[in-house]
């Protein structure tokens, strides 16, 4: 099976399955299907449904293989839907069917890697993984939103709030593995690669410190090239 194609700042070689991409196919903003937003969060009061509450700067690639860059973009992460500003301003809901997206923060100069296949670790095949670390293990992780409805005491309006969980999940070989902590990471880890690193230098090891499992991932695919 093919490998994922990663637009940038991730590693090529991820055996995660995706649609054949080529960069020579571009897409244009007139292309793009979608309909004109309606505000369906304006009851939230606490909580956001985006990834970011900001427009940022994107690409994404189409389950038919175009690239289109350059556009000002959103992800909701309750519907799993996109966002994007269209020629006039106007804000979109697309219906272009989307494999993967880019979100470039340049304020803070941060680049965040989306994707969407029904091929890994949940049985909801609109959900978004963003890629934290890709090469022969691909570590993602996933942060679905859900709006609860609650009517504050001694008030007659029904108000939401949004609330989200965070998962993260090793693919390798086509299998695919939740992880709860950073031990647990190493333990899988090592189980694929025997002695990849001595379990001393893993920090936190009883919790799910992201920037540790980042370490973990990153160290192992450096190892087993």
């Amino acid at each position: 099976m093919a490998g994922l194609f990663l637009l940038a700042g991730t590693n090529a070689q991820s055996p995660l399955p995706s649609v054949a991409v080529q960069p020579a196919m571009p897409g244009f903003l007139f292309d793009l299907k979608g309909e004109v937003l309606v505000n369906k969060y304006s009851k939230v009061t606490v909580g956001s449904p985006f990834f970011s509450d900001d427009w940022l700067k994107g690409k994404f690639i189409s389950t038919d293989g175009r690239i289109y860059d350059n556009l000002s973009l959103k992800l909701d992460l309750v519907e799993n839907d996109i966002y994007f500003l269209n020629d006039l301003s106007q804000e979109m809901i697309l219906y272009t069917p989307v494999s993967q997206i880019i979100l470039t923060n340049f304020v803070t100069s941060q680049s965040f890697t989306f994707i969407r296949t029904d091929k890994l670790c949940q049985s909801n095949p609109k959900i978004w993984y963003q890629v934290l670390d890709s090469g022969k293990a691909t570590l993602l992780k996933s942060q679905p939103k859900q709006v609860i409805e609650q009517k504050p005491y001694g008030s007659s309006v029904m108000e939401e709030n949004i609330i989200s969980n965070v998962y993260y999940y090793l693919f390798y070989n086509q299998g695919c593995y939740s992880i709860k902590t950073a031990g647990e990471l190493w333990q899988k880890l090592n189980d694929l690669l025997p002695g990849f690193e001595e379990k001393t230098k893993v920090k936190g090891t009883g919790k799910k410190t992201e920037e540790e499992l980042i370490r973990l991932t990153g160290q192992f695919n450096k190892k087993a090239r």
